[in-house]
């Protein structure tokens, strides 16, 4: 891995990187033609309630690397590519530290891309007399669009297929716009310094790193421990005919503090981190950063065995009777209405155990200062009191004392009654008789909870 690094940097070396590369422009009519990517945003069905067991969320390998050849079309390549990012740090979190560690992410998004080439599919096409994709700048109501009959490009039946047999399979599948797609290095993000571990910029330090195929089981478990505000990995199939895929991996890690030089199966571009990482996208590294990464065959039987979560598990909303914790997922394409009925130290609990997830708490209750402690002991200003408009991705706190706008997430604070909670898309109901108690219900089903440690019954 060393000689690796070595030969990357002999490759630019006369050719000092003092500024990021330009990003790459998009593709022209006639690339377009030849060569098309498919994006898919993956993700489990939202609100599950689950402990941290629960392996529902598992990439299903087998059935996504199939795609690489299906119905008569191949791929050249699959990237598999997930994001994790970790709230700011606070005291709120401090607390539950034990709950919050390891793989127990609160934010976390996977992204399929595939990569189909007209060279390798021109049977495809001429069956189907078609294009591999739609170029971009083409107008469908041109005089040459109207004398011939509409046919939709390959890539584009083969998108519309996948979605639809992913939903069928029960996963969210969303097709992506590249150009909205994040990027390791966002535009917003300057540069301040470059050192040899990493690159400095305004939110934090860059690094990039090659993964030894043969390690990336352990390296995958290794990454949920390490301290960052942001883990990029990303991993490519390439196909390669009657021959065995390989595959190549590469992570990204966004931290507070400047990285160190070793990290157990990683190897990093020391030295070329500020040229490499404006280059790693949802999409994998771009094609024209001239990177190369260690390869090996594809072992069907290991791959199915890698454990890659799509999503985050949430943020830990109570405990089972098996004394475990129970993490509800937030994450959803969809706002999302949740109904709180109970005491009001019932729903401080509550909205602390929300509030875990990092994202801002708009405020718009009868009295404020109740919320106070809470807010202290939070994240600075992610609690903030009756704002003009919540901040995005607001979790929006309202006992209907006053009008709330709507946010990415709306808690309606209830006191105990006789009258049933409204049917919103998450229910958390307080036990009249048992204040430990709660029933959370979302559309997975309905649990019993409680807010502490079960005790062990003496049987």
């Amino acid at each position: 891995m060393a000689w690796h690094n070595r030969r990357q940097r002999a490759q630019r070396s006369g050719h000092r990187q003092r500024s990021a590369p330009p990003v790459q422009r998009p593709s022209t009519t006639r690339e377009a033609t030849l060569q098309a990517r498919i994006v898919i945003h993956l993700r489990p069905h939202p609100h599950a309630v689950t402990a941290p067991g629960d392996h529902s969320d598992q990439l299903p390998w087998e059935f996504i690397t199939a795609w690489l050849d299906r119905y008569g079309v191949r791929a050249d390549a699959l990237t598999v590519c997930s994001v994790t990012r970790t709230p700011p740090a606070s005291g709120l979190r401090s607390d539950s530290a034990p709950l919050l560690s390891g793989p127990n992410s609160q934010h976390r998004d996977t992204w399929l891309t595939y990569t189909l080439r007209a060279e390798n599919n021109v049977g495809a096409l001429t069956a189907r007399r078609t294009t591999l994709g739609s170029p971009a700048g083409v107008n469908s109501d041109d005089d040459t669009s109207r004398s011939q009959p509409h046919r939709a490009a390959l890539a584009d039946t083969v998108a519309r297929r996948l979605s639809a047999e992913l939903r069928e399979r029960g996963w969210l599948a969303t097709l992506s716009d590249e150009e909205e797609l994040p990027r390791f290095v966002p535009p917003s993000a300057t540069v301040r310094r470059e050192t040899w571990t990493g690159t400095e910029y305004s939110d934090g330090f860059r690094a990039v790193y090659a993964v030894d195929p043969s390690a990336l089981p352990d390296v995958l478990e290794t990454l949920t421990t390490l301290h960052t505000r942001a883990t990029w990995v990303a991993l490519t199939i390439r196909s390669r005919g009657r021959q065995p895929a390989t595959a190549e991996a590469v992570v990204g890690t966004l931290t507070a503090t400047r990285p160190p030089r070793q990290l157990p199966g990683l190897a990093g571009f020391h030295g070329l981190h500020r040229h490499i990482g404006p280059a790693l996208a949802a999409t994998g590294i771009e094609a024209g950063a001239d990177v190369e990464l260690p390869a090996t065959e594809v072992v069907p039987s290991t791959l199915a065995a890698l454990r890659w979560p799509t999503a985050a598990i949430g943020v830990p909303i109570g405990y089972n009777r098996a004394r475990q914790p129970v993490y509800l997922g937030l994450a959803s394409p969809e706002p999302v209405r949740i109904t709180v009925t109970g005491t009001r130290q019932f729903h401080i609990g509550i909205i602390a155990r929300l509030a875990l997830s990092g994202q801002p708490v708009a405020l718009y209750t009868s009295d404020p200062r109740q919320w106070t402690a809470l807010a202290n002991h939070a994240a600075p200003q992610q609690f903030s009191i009756r704002p003009t408009t919540p901040p995005p991705e607001a979790i929006v706190v309202s006992d209907a004392s006053s009008d709330a706008p709507i946010g990415a997430i709306t808690v309606t604070l209830r006191r105990p009654q006789s009258a049933q909670a409204p049917a919103t898309t998450i229910v958390i109901t307080q036990d009249g008789r048992h204040p430990d108690l709660f029933y959370i219900t979302t559309a997975h089903g309905r649990q019993w909870l409680s807010t502490r440690l079960v005790p062990v019954s003496n049987e």
